[in-house]
């Protein structure tokens, strides 16, 4: 399913060249984690750990979904043993998965204790 034109839309003119050639932020320092996004909805966990397989050893997929329907939101955090995994998955940003070029970033601020960052709220 990788690099796959089987998706039901294929990527706009340029975009996977747009994202192949965004810098990704800096990491914060230890960081082992990358955030994927523009993922097809019907990707699954395999075909991701497919994907980024040659980056290094996966220790956990976090699969962005709907609270209520369960739904995958074309997004997931991908969590390494080590953070190397995370340079070289980044450099994978604007890689065709599913017919849609997948964008990589590092994780701003991610646990795998599920506690996530602190949000802001909207003033009222």
């Amino acid at each position: 399913p990788v690099a796959s034109a089987a998706a039901a839309a294929s990527p706009s003119p340029g975009q996977a060249r747009r994202f192949a050639n965004q810098s990704a932020s800096q990491p914060l320092p230890g960081c082992q984690t990358v955030f994927c996004g523009n993922l097809a909805f019907d990707l699954d966990e395999e075909t991701l750990r497919s994907a980024l397989k040659d980056c290094g050893s996966i220790r956990e997929v976090r699969m962005g979904r709907d609270r209520e329907t369960g739904d995958f939101k074309g997004f997931a955090h991908v969590h390494f043993e080590s953070a190397d995994g995370p340079q070289r998955a980044v450099g994978l940003s604007g890689t065709l998965v599913m017919g849609r070029p997948m964008w990589v970033d590092y994780a701003k601020e991610f646990s795998l204790e599920g506690g996530g960052g602190a949000r802001g709220g909207r003033g009222g």
